[in-house]
């Protein structure tokens, strides 16, 4: 069988770009404020009034605690996850070069092994009599041992923990940045007076959510991917459906439905899309955060619905000016994956084989 050569997997070429394009629109709004800023005091001067700070329209965000220096913070966080978000493609993309296959020719080897190995079998049948079965068995408990391409049974309890003590971290130095200047309470809007509203709040977030998936899919997202020999399931997504650590699965629950939304959401939308706001605007804080928090999640097929996602976790925020609303959104989407997900493994949703 003729087989056209394996395309090289462009996630790390797309996360990068995308990562920079998100810088450029923050430090372009950055610059578009600074000169507009400056023209208002300018005129102001002029006219013999008073020069005011720059117009914040349509925040009811409380941004004047917020510095110049708490950019570094910024860039500090957005070079942690961009690094380790491109890091972990870049080892991806190495590991296919090495091994010379995408997702999509590996299903064509398979099926080429299926049939070779039919093949094989009939002619050692014919060839060696009864002793070519024992050694096909022999061979094919040895091939039963190996794991095999792809699956996440090397990730153990550690690396999730981990990975969790990381996201706990990271939430509380961006903590301390802040919270020596205004309460915590303050800072978050903890103290929120409607939070009966996440009721409808989060389920619209999800609804919307899944909307947005359904359109994509159906215009061919995932489809396309998969041509371009991209992986088309997330490194948890995966690890929820074939680990066989039951450890490893409750934790792996606990990291998506408590402690991601929790720390994510202090980091990106209670720090990086403030301060991005408070220097940017609006809306270039909210591109730019939602990208960075696309780009942080090392995925090519989730990082146009987590982008979008994240804009929708930074209007929530923009609107209600509490923390408690994006974490309610947050939470309720993951535990609808996580649940959908376990209930496939068990087997209690059925799945087409493919």
């Amino acid at each position: 069988m003729v087989r056209a050569p394996a395309m090289k997997d462009p996630t790390f070429m797309v996360l990068l770009v995308s990562f920079c394009a998100a810088l450029g629109i923050f430090l372009a709004g950055v610059a578009w404020r600074a000169v507009a800023g400056r023209e208002r005091s300018v005129d102001e001067a002029l006219e013999g009034g008073e020069p005011v700070p720059p117009a914040l329209p349509g925040s009811g965000l409380e941004l004047w605690y917020y510095r110049p220096l708490d950019l570094v913070w910024v860039g500090l966080l957005c070079l942690f996850f961009a690094g380790l978000s491109l890091a972990g493609a870049w080892a991806k993309e190495r590991n296919g070069e090495r091994g010379g296959k995408s997702a999509a020719v590996e299903q064509v080897e398979q099926a080429e092994q299926v049939e070779q190995a039919e093949v094989d079998d009939s002619v050692s049948e014919v060839e060696e009599g009864p002793e070519a079965d024992g050694a096909g068995e022999v061979e094919e408990g040895v091939e039963a041992e190996e794991a095999p391409a792809g699956t996440m049974d090397g990730v153990g309890a550690g690396q999730v923990l981990g990975s969790i003590v990381i996201q706990v971290f990271l939430a509380v130095l961006t903590a301390m940045v802040v919270v020596w200047r205004v309460g915590l309470a303050r800072w978050l809007g903890l103290a929120w007076r409607g939070w009966p509203r996440l009721f409808v709040i989060a389920p619209a977030a999800v609804v919307s959510m899944w909307a947005f998936s359904a359109v994509i899919m159906g215009l061919g997202y995932v489809s396309w991917l998969q041509g371009l020999g991209v992986e088309t399931q997330q490194d948890t997504v995966k690890l929820l459906k074939e680990t066989a650590d039951t450890t490893v699965l409750v934790l792996m629950a606990v990291a998506a439905v408590v402690v991601a939304p929790i720390c994510e959401e202090v980091v990106f939308r209670g720090f990086l899309y403030p301060v991005a706001r408070r220097f940017a605007g609006m809306w270039p804080a909210v591109i730019f955060s939602a990208v960075v928090f696309a780009v942080a999640h090392s995925s090519l097929v989730a990082l146009l619905p987590l982008a979008m996602f994240g804009v929708v976790l930074a209007v929530i925020y923009e609107r209600t000016q509490s923390i408690w609303a994006p974490i309610a959104a947050h939470a309720l989407f993951n535990s609808a994956t996580v649940l959908a997900q376990v209930l496939i493994r068990f087997e209690v949703i059925p799945v087409p084989a493919t």
